[in-house]
């Protein structure tokens, strides 16, 4: 090795082990941690009974998704007594609000939900309901949390302008459940 090449090597080394030295004591942005578990709502508990779950809900919070609902969204979820239900979704994956419709399944004893879209496609999971209130009411699954607030009905700006999702425009139409 020639000298200036040597010497060159020599500098590089010596950056390298400055950069070094100057990382150890830390960085000043913390590393992010787990998510933390979303607060309980509050109200009163309440059996998970067909006639408990059979109401209007508005999708409130979704935990890991930090900033739901984001500005302009909305998600309504309607369960009916007869096992039918109606998902509302505004401005999830696509403009506009679509609604999808299908059949649910209630395990009030296992304290489960699932479900199957018209199309015959599956919920993506049965989610636990891990708290059951007078007013709201958690769905778990894994690490998600989906808080649900009773509604007294689906908000007129978003009823009369959806549309069945195979009438959307949208080429993959996120399902919310």
């Amino acid at each position: 090795m020639n000298e200036p090449m040597k010497k060159l090597f020599q500098f590089f080394a010596m950056a390298m082990m400055a950069v070094t030295l100057c990382n150890c004591g830390g960085s000043e942005e913390p590393t992010p941690g787990p998510t933390p578990p979303q607060p309980e709502p509050e109200g009163k508990e309440v059996a998970v009974s067909v006639e408990n779950v059979s109401k209007t809900w508005q999708l409130t919070a979704w935990s890991p998704a930090t900033e739901f609902p984001a500005e302009n969204q909305a998600a309504y979820l309607e369960l009916r007594t007869n096992g039918t239900f109606k998902l509302y979704q505004k401005n999830i994956n696509y403009t506009g609000v679509v609604f999808f419709i299908g059949d649910y399944t209630l395990d009030a004893e296992a304290k489960t939900i699932t479900g199957t879209y018209s199309d015959g496609v599956k919920w993506a999971s049965t989610y636990s309901i891990t708290s059951m209130k007078d007013n709201s009411m958690q769905w778990t699954v894994g690490s998600e949390v989906s808080t649900f607030e009773i509604a007294s009905e689906v908000p007129a700006e978003i009823a009369d302008i959806a549309i069945p999702v195979k009438d959307a425009r949208s080429e993959v139409a996120f399902r919310l459940l």
